[in-house]
């Protein structure tokens, strides 16, 4: 058994709205304690309540998580652990479906993942996106080619900066 005395993702590129989610989370919990002192809650309630968090918390945590084993990439939607190993390149692009640019990584087994940092644009809002300003935004490149790199055996297949 192998206790981490640090973090897994030490270095974390993500939203600032963790503390609006603890808000949410506290606040409702009180109305999940209040519904249940003035009736027993019903299953619908609670999928609906056990929905709210799960959404809540997805939006929270979105961003980019960086550490020894790898990239965690994770969105509203999916999370997705990309090992250094199997880091191919890590570039700059045209984010998808907007005017906006992003961090990509390439793996080596051929899939592109678009990472939700965006770097900031005077252009450019969303939610659910980390907008980095240029200068965060190139290091964090920079940083993550150089961790892709490496992790590189010499016997790999394909080499790094592709």
């Amino acid at each position: 058994m192998v206790i981490r005395m640090t973090p897994r993702w030490p270095q974390q590129y993500r939203s600032e709205s963790t503390v609006t989610a603890w808000v949410f989370t506290v606040g409702g919990l009180i109305a999940l304690v209040a519904l249940t002192i003035r009736a027993t809650p019903s299953l619908e309630w609670l999928a609906l309540f056990a929905l709210w968090m799960t959404l809540l918390w997805r939006i929270a945590l979105v961003g980019l998580y960086v550490g020894d084993d790898g990239v965690k990439v994770r969105t509203i939607w999916w999370s997705r652990v990309v090992p250094w190993s199997a880091v191919a390149q890590v570039w700059a692009g045209p984010a998808t479906g907007h005017d906006a640019t992003a961090v990509w990584i390439s793996t080596t087994t051929g899939a592109d993942v678009e990472t939700p940092i965006w770097r900031r644009d005077p252009s450019v809002g969303h939610q659910n996106r980390v907008l980095l300003d240029a200068d965060t935004f190139t290091r964090l490149i920079a940083d993550l080619r150089a961790r892709g790199r490496d992790a590189w055996r010499p016997d790999d297949p394909v080499a790094p900066g592709r």
